[in-house]
């Protein structure tokens, strides 16, 4: 076949190449457009149907917002120096137990919400001080619910010739009203050093229950050494609610 023959077969073959590249271009702006169009009526129909609700719902974000705050509050952090006030205090007293110190704590602040917003008249469980018993402040009979500790930890220690008092922070949270409440606790737990040359003074063993003579050191009857500086109980003696 010549060039002459088959230059009308290609001729016909680049047309139709090209009308179907026209067809695919025509539909691709088609759609471009048709896509513009349909987006353009939605934000029309979106914005006419918020011109119509926006007060409602503006009300209605803004509710659902403090909601959510009022469900989910932040955590209070405790922060503070547990790890190098315990080695203080430990060394001073080998007999003091942070586990017990920190259950103590806790009984304190559960006990404490109790007293201040439950109607509970006084202190049952807690080693509370007369001053803790006296400066409670205003008591709010609102109850409260669901109390969690979240976070204790010792923020500073120390020591004189009469006392050695630890002062922890505790983060709590609680249901107060149906809102939840986080707060933070600053609360001071003091020995009071007894003095060691009062050979008079009594007290009871802590292994078997005896009376035995602080002077010993010893009790008597089971062996159980005691330590006449630590023989009074850690207590709560003040408290700052944040």
């Amino acid at each position: 076949m010549d060039v002459q023959t088959a230059l009308p077969q290609i001729i016909k073959w680049l047309m139709a190449v090209i009308f179907v590249i026209a067809i695919l271009v025509a539909v691709k702006l088609i759609r471009k457009k048709l896509r513009r169009l349909k987006s353009r009526m939605i934000s029309r129909a979106e914005n006419a149907v918020m011109q119509e609700l926006s007060p409602f719902a503006r009300d209605l974000t803004s509710g659902f917002v403090e909601a959510m705050k009022e469900t989910t509050p932040v955590v209070r952090s405790t922060g503070g120096a547990t790890a190098v006030c315990l080695a203080k205090v430990q060394q001073d007293f080998k007999d003091f137990h942070p586990e017990d110190a920190d259950t103590d704590i806790k009984t304190f602040i559960l006990e404490f919400l109790q007293v201040k917003y439950c109607g509970q008249p006084e202190f049952e469980k807690a080693k509370v001080s007369s001053k803790v018993k006296l400066n409670i402040g205003d008591k709010v009979h609102t109850g409260v619910t669901d109390v969690k500790i979240n976070h204790i930890a010792i923020s500073d220690y120390q020591k004189t010739l009469n006392s050695a008092t630890l002062r922890y922070r505790v983060s709590a949270g609680f249901t107060q009203n149906g809102a939840r409440r986080e707060k933070l606790y600053e609360v001071e737990y003091t020995l009071q050093l007894r003095d060691e040359y009062d050979a008079s003074a009594f007290i009871s063993c802590a292994n078997c229950g005896a009376p035995i003579s602080e002077a010993d050191g010893i009790c008597p009857y089971c062996g159980m050494k005691h330590i006449r500086d630590t023989i009074f109980n850690w207590v709560v003696t003040d408290i700052l609610e944040k």
